[in-house]
């Protein structure tokens, strides 16, 4: 994968998803390099096309690492703010929902495992878990 510089439009995202990210480490590489606000944007138009959402959850959760939990934190929420967003997530596959369930409890964990200073990140992660509804 080319990593000279994000990905600035929709289009060029999903080139670089579908056809410089060859492995779910690269992709992985890809959703942290533009993790900011504009990865709403970046993503906002084509959510629901080709099942994007599960393979960006599926991503995250293969290749969770401690390490980045704020930023999966941040691309999560980010992902629930667009639109079609419940659409696209009635339609993930089972196997997609399933690393959705796996990948929001290791981010549980990891939180929970972390002193009471740190509120805000909980807060803001409960919040952002209901809206994938996982219980």
């Amino acid at each position: 994968m080319e990593t000279s510089r994000p990905p600035r439009t929709s289009h060029e995202f999903l080139r670089a998803w579908k056809r410089q990210c060859k492995t779910s480490a690269e992709k992985s590489k890809l959703l942290l390099q533009i993790a900011s606000s504009s990865c709403t944007e970046l993503v906002y138009a084509e959510i629901c096309s080709g099942g994007l959402l599960g393979d960006i959850v599926a991503v995250l959760s293969d290749e969770f690492q401690d390490a980045d939990v704020d930023t999966v934190i941040m691309i999560l929420d980010n992902l629930s703010c667009v639109e079609k967003f419940r659409l696209s997530l009635a339609f993930m596959t089972t196997l997609e929902s399933q690393k959705c369930t796996t990948l929001l409890a290791k981010i549980d964990q990891i939180l929970s495992n972390c002193d009471d200073s740190i509120s805000e990140p909980k807060t803001k992660f409960a919040a952002m878990k209901q809206k994938y509804e996982i219980p």
